[in-house]
């Protein structure tokens, strides 16, 4: 075996920085400490025994320390190459897996729900263009009409007209937290008017100033009036006050329904749906889409199609399953007429009226007799009309017909001639 060089550390191999005979070095790797000798290879006497047994440790220290690595690494190889988990442990791993995907994705869900619940409730109250009826007890032959009208995103403009000339009586601004809301009617010279904060107000019908106001818990379902009094009938019973002062008062034993504010046939209601199934006799093909139902008497008006897929559309009175009398709604080609959406109809002083419109797009407005079903007028009331298109017929207490669009515009039709009176809205 060659001599190793006295700069080479001997228990490591490591070098060693060169020092003047008879000095003291210690090896940075395995701390073996050496002294300088002037012989080649050899450490020096005092404590060179000690000095071997150190780096013989070190090297044993070393060499377990590689064995250790060794080891570790051939079982990491080992555990790589083992055959894959049984088919049952991969189920329930992928099982596990869903099921923490579903909770992340339910937990992101409800984040993004709460994020779009806060941006909506910053989003300011939005009130679109209304115009509506209002029923006058004390004047049954005097119509009003209340016109809704948003200024900007925070206020709404409340307007009362006659309904005979489209005379404007008062305006009121309201914010729109407040706007009034459909249910409404006059009761001894005092518009009652009910908003969105939950209240209800005695507007003074002539001038619009503030006479009362109640904060009204339940949700209200229908206004009726007896005399000076105007009940509210909700889910507990009725509420009743002096329509002049607010004054809470006792609940009179007939109180009658005020109609005209809110529903479109004043002295009807609309029927839809299964309820239908039982007006017609058994067997008969009339396809029946829509039936007015009157709060008194047995005629019912049917809106409908005949059959076939090109069926006119047609209109009737049924008294129990027995037609009184059924006509087409255009006598020139009944083919081309076509209901607004769900069909339409109002009825008043023995007439039904009913909207529609003809192939150009046209609206129009036919009245019929609701004794004998003959056609008394057809009139042409907007020249172009879009398809989508929403419109809404009311009849008023004196017998003038309404209607309102979708778009803001309004028209009131003279009741034996068709005439309009006048209109108001856009175009």
């Amino acid at each position: 075996m060659g001599r190793r060089s006295e700069h080479v550390c001997h228990g490591c191999g490591a070098p060693l920085p060169p020092a003047e005979p008879g000095t003291t070095r210690a090896c940075s790797y395995c701390g073996r400490v050496a002294v300088a000798s002037e012989q080649r290879g050899a450490f020096a006497r005092p404590g060179a025994k000690k000095a071997l047994l150190l780096g013989v440790g070190g090297s044993f220290l070393v060499a377990g320390a590689l064995a250790t690595w060794s080891f570790v690494m051939s079982g990491m190889v080992a555990s790589s190459s083992s055959p894959p988990r049984s088919s049952a442990g991969a189920e329930r791993d992928a099982a596990a897996e869903a099921a923490y995907q579903a909770e992340k994705a339910a937990l992101e869900a409800a984040k993004e729900a709460s994020r779009r619940a806060v941006e909506a409730a910053r989003e300011p109250m939005r009130v679109g263009s209304h115009a509506l009826l209002v029923a006058r007890t004390d004047r049954p032959e005097e119509d009003l009409l209340v016109t809704l009208e948003p200024v900007g995103r925070d206020e709404v403009v409340l307007t009362l007209l006659a309904a005979g000339d489209g005379r404007e009586r008062w305006r009121r601004v309201f914010e729109v937290e407040q706007a009034p809301l459909p249910l409404r009617a006059v009761v001894d010279r005092t518009l009652v008017v009910f908003t969105r904060d939950g209240r209800i107000l005695g507007l003074d019908a002539e001038r619009g100033t503030t006479l009362w106001a109640h904060a009204f818990a339940e949700e209200a379902r229908e206004l009726c009036g007896a005399g000076a009094i105007v009940g509210v009938r909700h889910a507990s019973g009725v509420a009743a006050f002096t329509a002049a002062t607010g004054e809470p008062a006792a609940s009179p034993r007939t109180c009658t329904p005020i109609y005209g504010s809110s529903s479109p046939a004043p002295n009807f209601v609309y029927v839809e749906g299964a309820a239908l199934a039982s007006w017609l006799p058994d067997g008969h093909e009339f396809f029946l889409q829509r039936g007015l139902q009157p709060h008194r008497g047995a005629a019912r008006v049917a809106l409908g199609r005949e059959p076939g897929e090109q069926g006119p559309i047609t209109l009737g009175v049924l008294e129990g399953k027995r037609w009184r009398w059924r006509a087409t709604l255009r006598a020139e080609a009944p083919a081309e007429a076509a209901f607004f959406g769900e069909p339409q109809a109002a009825v008043r002083n023995e007439r039904v009226a009913v909207p529609y419109r003809d192939r150009e797009g046209a609206l129009h407005l036919a009245s019929f007799d609701l004794d004998t079903g003959r056609r008394q007028w057809d009139r042409e009331i907007a020249v172009s009309f879009p398809e989508d298109a929403e419109v809404e017929v009311l009849a008023s207490i004196s017998g003038h017909v309404f209607l309102r669009a979708g778009d803001g515009r309004s028209w009131v039709v003279e009741p034996h001639r068709g005439d309009v009176e006048w209109s108001i809205g856009p175009g």
